[in-house]
């Protein structure tokens, strides 16, 4: 195993440099700012899929801005540790995220989110809108960065 115990207790030192919670934050303050500034309550589905995809992709830019790294996951396959990526927003986090900021009340929500499960069950699309895809022998999405192309091999 290459990952020494100097590296790993440096790689947790590191959270002491960030407001606690940042590394598990999903939503950073800047981007409630804009999701206030972009939401309206007849959006359609597809408009809220790409609401989530540029939130993901500002949370990526904010989290590398501010130097914070994701959790570290044991890899099977190269018997060595390595950052995972956060997964992708997905349209329940965004309303939950819209219910926690005001922007819609509790009963917009639940006819929202059956709205969203009915939706997402008519085009077969997972958590974030995108389609599913039949998973026999695909790798699991949870793989590390540096081992996706290694995921293949048993």
């Amino acid at each position: 195993m290459s990952l020494t115990r100097h590296r790993l207790c440096s790689t947790f030192s590191n959270k002491e440099k960030m407001p606690a919670g940042d590394a598990q934050r999903a939503w950073f303050p800047e981007m409630l700012e804009e999701l206030k500034k972009r939401w309206k309550l007849d959006m359609s589905w597809n408009e809220c899929i790409q609401l989530c995809r540029n939130a993901t992709a500002t949370r990526t830019k904010l989290k590398k801005e501010k130097g914070i790294a994701g959790p570290l996951m044991f890899c099977k396959n190269c018997n060595d540790y390595h950052e995972m990526s956060p997964m992708p927003i997905g349209i329940r986090s965004l309303l939950f995220a819209l219910k926690k900021e005001g922007l819609i009340d509790d009963h917009t929500f639940e006819i929202k989110d059956k709205e969203w499960k009915k939706y997402q069950r008519k085009h077969q699309l997972d958590a974030v809108g995108n389609p599913k895809k039949q998973r026999l022998n695909q790798p699991s999405e949870v793989t590390p960065r540096s081992c996706a192309s290694q995921s293949t091999s048993s």
